[in-house]
């Protein structure tokens, strides 16, 4: 609609899963009505970049600054006079994630990468004598090197820059595994987790050309992969996801009425202050989460919780149902992985978590409400991903189990989590199985002596 009045619409996700996967289902709609060239979906990074570079390339100025020749103007009058005309409406879909801990009061701070032979061989040495111990270098060691002087003439006036970046990799080389990072032996890219994926184009500085160097031998082109890498960082730009500041902005969100005030007092500085409720199309739901009874199981021992967990996966998989575990993180999900118990619930089991690749990310969806099926997954994969169920199978067996092994500290998550199953109309039901001792060290709660009725601890 917004498109056909003329206006330009950028939507944003946190998932570029997410993102990628709602463009291509409504891409044929944009182009029949022909308002392809006015929409446009990203993540929201990839929205702050292009933020930026709206007033000019800053990656190509900036690099030009650090070697000595840079323009005396590289952006017109007319360019800047342009961006107050340039009417964007922004819709934001899961609204509360962009007000939330993870872009709210955070900032994006892209860099540029410098790269010369000088420059590779101060990396090289620095790594080399981190290697083999002894005593640690300082910044006046690199400064007598030879490939030192030779890289100053090549940045002219800017001593002080280079010497604060030595100084960053002096302090960074001691802590290459402070940040876990995976390693694609197909690409020779060192990626990080953000949020629902693995990130090959999220840098930690010096820690992951030094990453690159500790995997070195891991690599397939080694000589190749190190000669882009090796690179000395100068920060470009800093944007703070605050200051963003559309023409109008819009929020989509399904978990509205489990906002707290924090977070509509968040909403309300982006004069987002009218909120609408949509009912479903669909008729009453058929969603079943049994507080008093077997909706909710909380175990002393971790023996105890993968049996529990394992009996009610095995309860639902027998009547052809399916039944996807969300666990806290990766690591919660292999703990259960690696036990006994988990070898013994079949051959229909696959796991969904930040490292899958994006193919077998939309198969492993797919499949997941069919019959007999089992899906392990993270946390991340409980908000905005579409395990849609078509099995008639599953849906006379009572729909989708959604299985949650932790307590969420938002509403919202939790919410999110139950939406998973009995979308559309179809029948599910959702349990909580947790551990007593997760409890305790993330809420300082224990249920101790006093046995307290199931709905009345849940509330």
């Amino acid at each position: 609609m917004l498109g056909l009045l003329g206006l330009k619409v950028r939507t944003v996700c946190y998932s570029e899963y997410l993102s990628s996967r709602d463009y291509d289902l409504f891409e044929d709609v944009f182009s029949r009505f022909g308002i392809k060239e006015r929409i446009c979906y990203s993540t929201i990074k990839l929205f702050a970049l292009d933020s930026i570079d709206e007033k000019g390339d800053i990656f190509a100025l900036t690099e030009s600054f650090m070697r000595g020749r840079l323009a005396a103007s590289s952006i017109s009058s007319d360019a800047i006079s342009n961006l107050s005309n340039n009417f964007e409406v922004l819709l934001v879909d899961e609204v509360d994630i962009l007000f939330g801990k993870e872009f709210h009061g955070k900032t994006l701070k892209p860099v540029i990468s410098i790269k010369e032979p000088e420059v590779s061989e101060i990396l090289m040495r620095i790594w080399n004598a981190f290697n083999q111990g002894g005593r640690s270098l300082q910044l006046c060691d690199i400064q007598s090197m030879p490939e030192y002087s030779r890289l100053l003439q090549k940045l002219p006036g800017h001593q002080y820059y280079v010497d604060n970046q030595i100084s960053r990799m002096l302090s960074q080389v001691g802590h290459v595994d402070t940040i876990p990072y995976h390693l694609d032996q197909d690409t020779d890219k060192i990626g990080y987790t953000e949020l629902d994926s693995i990130s090959y184009s999220t840098e930690y500085g010096y820690l992951t050309v030094f990453a690159y160097l500790k995997e070195s031998e891991n690599l397939r082109t080694k000589d190749i992969t190190l000669e882009k890498v090796l690179a000395m960082k100068f920060r470009c730009a800093q944007f703070s996801y605050v200051n963003i500041s559309p023409y109008r902005i819009i929020g989509v969100s399904g978990t509205l009425h489990a906002l707290g005030s924090y977070e509509k007092t968040v909403l309300g500085r982006y004069n987002l202050n009218k909120f609408t409720y949509i009912p479903s199309v669909y008729s009453g739901t058929n969603f079943m989460f049994d507080k008093a009874g077997r909706g909710i199981y909380l175990e002393k021992s971790e023996s105890d919780f993968n049996h529990r967990l394992s009996t009610e996966i095995t309860q639902v998989t027998r009547s052809d149902g399916s039944v996807i575990v969300f666990f806290p993180d990766n690591s919660a999900l292999q703990k259960f992985v690696d036990s006994p118990v988990f070898r013994r619930l079949g051959r229909h089991k696959n796991t969904l978590t930040e490292l899958t690749n994006s193919t077998d990310k939309e198969y492993i969806i797919n499949k997941a409400a069919t019959a007999g099926q089992i899906t392990l997954s993270t946390a991340i994969f409980g908000r905005g991903t579409d395990f849609f169920c078509k099995d008639e199978t599953v849906e006379k067996s009572g729909g989708v189990r959604i299985i949650q092994t932790f307590l969420s500290k938002d509403l919202s998550d939790e919410v999110q989590i139950q939406g998973r199953t009995a979308r559309q109309g179809k029948h599910g039901s959702y349990q909580l199985v947790l551990l007593e001792s997760d409890l305790e060290r993330d809420f300082d709660e224990s249920r101790g002596e006093n046995q307290i009725a199931h709905e009345a601890r849940y509330e």
